[in-house]
């Protein structure tokens, strides 16, 4: 699905919504989601109901600091942060 086609199927689920402006406002809130997404060098930017972008620092084999950032989906929240996540280790009891 293109914004476009999100923007048409916004617009008919709520019919004092035209198409332009159904577009207009989605293209503004993206645009901001990406501004807050890329400004976060460590972290989480949660939205709720739809999921989190999470951003931490990754030294590359060149040695050199990039931040990689990914999105996880509401649903599947538990089991992708677990496995973005290094397991912590088992400790003699």
């Amino acid at each position: 699905m293109n914004i476009k086609e999100l923007a048409e199927k916004v617009a008919e689920s709520h019919p004092k919504i035209s198409v332009p402006i159904a577009l207009q406002t989605l293209r503004t809130a993206f645009g901001l989601l990406k501004e807050e997404i890329e400004a976060a060098d460590e972290g989480n930017v949660n939205v709720a109901t739809f999921g989190s972008f999470r951003s931490r620092p990754v030294v590359g084999k060149d040695g050199a600091t990039t931040v990689r950032r990914f999105f996880v989906p509401a649903k599947a929240r538990p089991e992708a942060e677990a496995a973005a996540e290094p397991a912590e280790p088992a400790t003699a009891g």
